[in-house]
């Protein structure tokens, strides 16, 4: 369900599948080559309708969109209002319309075969060495290369990481309920014959639940506060790296015009400083979120961390308090005796 307001202000809601966000998304990455898109999470087979997977995945697609139209450009877009306002009736039709661009002047615009063929072509030049490869002019590009790629791998292997040490901490739970279950057991199997030592299990029983649910959010406010971060920068950096693929395309058109002295060559210059210009901007938007996110994730991490072992000493100081008490009622009750 997608929030939106009609021609007179109102606010209305319009029904939105994921293959909506799906195209919304790859139209926007064809009408803004040289912007960040913001991703949208992957299609999940196993488990997909299970309810903490649907929640996950609305939540990502309400940052995605928030992310959209808070964009300065990315909210002009000429699909970003179907999305919107459609009906699920026409939003199936709208699905199938492409984004069409223009070719820059000078450029011939070339049929699919065409555009195919010349793909096809310029590959084998570059690889039989008959056409010179790409080389980048800016090596603050091949910088930023480098460090969307590495900051991209290293978040996928800590993000998978942080995913088995949640992961490890749910089965714990389950060993904890095991354990509390059997305490409470011998807590009920003890009842006549040392009634005392039964209260002692009951108590060890009943702390052990209490850490099974502590745990258990734990895990929970783990996976939302942190693991759910690292997927999403996952995601942003791999958006990263399309942004610079999609400029050395261009620089390679632009060297390629050059060599061939052709009526593109003006155009290509400029749109290749402006996209120079937008994926720097872009690059750096992103490295300042990142740092203000991660510090937010990190802070986040350790609070309800420290709020968690509080919690868990208060629940075994109780028990101990507890107990001692009970010591104490059994020692005077023998002393009467």
């Amino acid at each position: 369900m997608v929030q939106s307001l009609d021609e007179d202000g109102k606010a209305r809601s319009v029904v939105r599948r994921f293959s909506d966000f799906e195209w919304l998304h790859d139209r926007l990455g064809e009408e803004f080559q040289d912007v960040l898109i913001p991703p949208i999470p992957e299609k999940q087979i196993i488990n997909r309708l299970a309810s903490s997977f649907v929640e996950y995945r609305r939540k990502e697609l309400e940052r995605f969109l928030v992310r959209v139209l808070t964009h300065s450009r990315l909210n002009t877009s000429q699909f970003v209002k179907p999305f919107l306002s459609a009906s699920e009736q026409t939003m199936a039709a709208q699905r199938s319309v492409k984004f069409v661009k223009k070719p820059l002047a000078g450029e011939e615009e070339e049929t699919k075969v065409g555009a195919f063929f010349g793909w096809a072509a310029s590959a084998f030049n570059t690889a039989t060495g008959s056409q010179e490869p790409t080389k980048e002019v800016d090596t603050s590009f091949d910088d930023l290369k480098n460090y969307a790629t590495g900051l991209n791998e290293r978040l996928i292997v800590l993000e998978a990481q942080v995913g088995a040490h949640i992961a490890k901490k749910r089965e714990s739970d389950t060993t904890l309920v095991e354990f509390s279950m059997n305490s409470g057991a011998l807590g009920t199997s003890e009842g006549q014959e040392d009634p005392i030592l039964a209260i002692f299990w009951q108590k060890l029983s009943a702390s052990l639940k209490k850490m099974a649910i502590l745990n258990a959010e734990l895990a929970d406010k783990e996976t939302l506060k942190f693991n759910d971060v690292l997927k999403d920068y996952v995601r942003l950096t791999a958006a990263g790296k399309v942004c610079l693929t999609n400029r050395f395309e261009l620089l390679g058109r632009l060297q390629v015009a050059q060599n061939k002295n052709t009526k593109a060559i003006a155009a290509l210059t400029t749109e290749l400083k402006n996209y120079s210009e937008s994926v720097q901007g872009e690059l750096g938007a992103f490295k300042q979120s990142k740092t203000a996110d991660f510090r937010d994730a990190l802070r986040s991490v350790v609070e309800i961390n420290m709020a968690h072992q509080q919690q868990v000493v208060n629940l075994w100081k109780e028990l101990l308090s507890e107990l001692e008490e009970h010591n104490e009622d059994s020692n005077r009750t023998t002393v009467v005796k």
